[in-house]
């Protein structure tokens, strides 16, 4: 069963939590998505920074970055130009130490257009905003836990469909987000 304090805590006081990221986004600008699941070790980041980074990032575009807290996080890449990329969109970001893992956030997009620089953060729908909506829609069928292991996913094609980006500006774009990514995990699952 998912712990939402625990995943609450994990945002709320980051101090540097090692992540992972996965997706199947594209290795590099304009091109496509690629065929297997990647992986990059992240940061997760402290929300106001989060918060004043996007804004400062974005102060030149026509509709800067609304950062939200209470339902946003966010992470850099630990890797030199790493981050994530179009069609990573959907992707959980596991955080934690070796035997104590959590899903705590889902990928939603990065503050710039541009993936490939690590001082781009990656925008992160939190899903301890969504987690009593998650378990009542996709109630738990076993009661044991499931733990998932970053290192031995190794799917060798996308999901049949990929989840569209979404930049969660508003609370509007969370829930689709949300059912898209849960799709792609049960159908993992099974």
């Amino acid at each position: 069963m998912a712990d939402k304090g625990r995943i609450t805590e994990t945002i709320m006081k980051p101090n540097d939590v090692k992540c992972v990221a996965m997706g199947w986004g594209a290795i590099e600008d304009d091109t496509a998505p690629v065929a297997f699941l990647n992986k990059i070790n992240m940061t997760l980041k402290p929300l106001d920074w989060c918060s004043k980074t996007a804004k400062e990032l974005t102060k030149d575009f026509p509709v800067p970055n609304e950062f939200n807290s209470e339902i946003q996080t966010c992470a850099l890449g630990t890797g030199n130009n790493q981050s994530v990329c179009g069609g990573d969109s959907g992707g959980p970001i596991v955080c934690g130490g070796e035997g104590k893992k959590i899903i705590v956030a889902v990928l939603t997009g990065i503050v710039l257009k541009n993936c490939g620089y690590d001082t781009n953060p990656a925008l992160l729908a939190r899903l301890d905003f969504a987690l009593d909506w998650i378990l009542d829609a996709f109630p738990p069928t076993t009661s044991g836990t499931t733990t998932i292991n970053p290192n031995t996913i190794s799917p060798t094609h996308p999901p049949a469909h990929s989840c569209v980006s979404y930049i969660t500006i508003s609370f509007a774009y969370t829930f689709p987000l949300m059912f898209c990514v849960i799709q792609n995990i049960l159908r993992y699952l099974q």
